[in-house]
């Protein structure tokens, strides 16, 4: 009876002190509504329950100022060197500031000393780890999110625990307790969270004992499990995963299209078709994967009002990504054809938005030139939630967003400086491009591909304050798409161009 009681006193122990990882207010802090502060000052900890509890003290008075939150008590970065603090040390603390009402306001730790803690939009909600791209979109990185035909298999699995729920991210994090000891043993994957299934089936709560059935998989600290069935219910339909997690092989000799989907909306796709091989391609087969992400976890959104983001990846028998060579954000890739794409967004994600068939875009990141780019052709179904285009030149990510009314207001502003639309456009094979200085500078015009190759330098030097008018033939280029950039000492101005021969 004795060794029972005190199993139990640890496990209350266990719970006490989960529920203290989040003081003031309960439930998830979204980074949206949370300010990003730095601050500095002295470290108290309170170890006097199982846990230690961290605080701040910013002005030197003995007296804590902040709750420092770094998570549950098991979390630690991967890939970072950073340690939770000690009694007395000195740090500096960037994070989310949590305003509380009552008591002490909360600091959601994001780095420590410099060192990264943790992304505040979790990247990998997948837990499936990435193809030879580790990290994430943290510390200025943009790495993704991808993770191509690493999990080819997963362990059939049931299983029965204590759901363990992590809320200090914006998107819940799920674990499975099946020791009864209060710490994880494996990861739940329930997909994005904005993700439900056609039963209505609700996701579990902290401290509820669950049966599970799913693929698990080893992948980082604990194994992860991807939900299949949730006490008897479906989660997820299994078959519509595949051998490859809805991504799969296209050859060169293929002679049929081949269609590829995201395995938590099928109503996300691709579609191969014969003839896309390339003759300065390399690989005979690719690997197709497209995943739906966070719009917090893609590059250069600020300026963008984002309804929902998605990744592809390209990958060949390596296992190295193509959408990735050289490095940064993701690249471009040209095919020999042209792949049919559609992309879907639900009634929760366009909540608030007035529609109309012209205020849905997709737009594609040209890494090159670190900006977004609007595709062309895009036909938007309001009855179905879609959108669908044709493209030769596939783009590591895409987002759908809606027409922003800042050119408008920017109309208005005196144009001191402004790059014009060329014309005629479309063109073939000679076209005018105008633009205006307010004052005498160093410019320089240039025209680029969708890879973001300079193709012509029109000019670069010092112009005098007026309007400039130059003449840009393209007779030796092929039909498609351009860009071309205007670049002064405080400005940047790009726009499209298209060639028709």
């Amino acid at each position: 009876m004795k060794s029972i009681n005190i199993f139990l006193l640890f496990f209350l122990l266990q719970v006490v002190v989960f529920a203290q990882i989040n003081p003031g207010d309960m439930g998830s802090y979204d980074p949206e509504t949370l300010v990003t502060v730095e601050k500095t000052g002295t470290v108290i900890v309170d170890d006097s329950s199982l846990q230690p509890m961290y605080y701040l003290d910013e002005d030197n008075d003995g007296n804590a100022d902040y709750y420092l939150n770094f998570g549950p008590f098991w979390y630690q970065p991967e890939g970072s060197n950073a340690v939770r603090p000690n009694n007395d040390d000195q740090v500096t603390i960037s994070g989310g500031l949590h305003e509380s009402l009552s008591g002490l306001s909360v600091l959601v730790v994001y780095e420590i000393n410099n060192e990264f803690w943790r992304e505040p939009f979790e990247t990998f909600w997948n837990n499936m780890g990435t193809h030879n791209h580790g990290g994430g979109h943290h510390s200025g990185e943009c790495i993704g999110s991808s993770f191509g035909f690493e999990h080819d298999e997963l362990a059939l699995t049931e299983i029965t625990g204590v759901v363990i729920v992590d809320t200090t991210f914006f998107m819940n994090h799920y674990y499975l307790d099946t020791g009864n000891d209060g710490v994880p043993d494996l990861v739940l994957n329930f997909g994005p969270f904005w993700y439900q299934p056609e039963s209505g089936l609700e996701r579990p709560v902290n401290g509820e004992t669950v049966t599970i059935n799913g693929g698990q998989m080893q992948n980082g600290l604990f194994p992860m499990i991807l939900v299949y069935e949730l006490n008897g219910e479906v989660w997820l339909d299994s078959t519509t995963i595949g051998s490859h997690f809805g991504g799969g092989w296209f050859h060169n000799s293929d002679s049929s299209p081949t269609q590829f989907h995201n395995i938590f909306d099928e109503d996300d796709n691709i579609t191969v078709n014969p003839g896309w091989h390339t003759g300065g391609m390399s690989s005979d087969s690719l690997f197709c994967q497209l995943i739906e992400l966070y719009p917090q976890n893609m590059p250069g959104i600020e300026n963008e009002n984002v309804i929902t983001g998605f990744e592809i990846g390209m990958y060949r028998s390596n296992g190295m990504n193509n959408m990735f060579q050289g490095g940064g954000c993701g690249g471009q890739m040209n095919m020999g054809n042209n792949f049919q794409m559609q992309f879907h967004f639900s009634a929760q994600q366009i909540e608030g938005v007035d529609l109309s068939s012209n205020s849905i875009i997709v737009k594609q990141w040209v890494e090159q030139l670190s900006q977004w780019d609007e595709v062309s052709g895009a036909v938007v179904d309001l009855n179905s939630m879609t959108v669908s285009f044709s493209t030769s030149t596939l783009s590591s990510y895409y987002i759908l967003t809606t027409s922003s009314v800042t050119s408008v207001e920017e109309d208005k502003l005196p144009q001191n400086f402004s790059l014009k639309q060329n014309y005629p456009n479309p063109f073939n094979p000679s076209t005018i491009i105008e633009f205006n200085l307010g004052q005498k500078e160093a410019v320089s015009l240039t025209v680029y591909n969708l890879l973001g190759e300079v193709v012509k330098e029109i000019f670069s030097g010092i112009l005098p304050a007026g309007t400039h008018k130059y003449n840009f033939n393209a007779g030796t280029l092929s039909s498609g798409i351009y860009l071309y950039r205007l670049t002064t000492g405080n400005s940047v101005e790009v726009k499209k161009m298209e060639l028709l021969k």
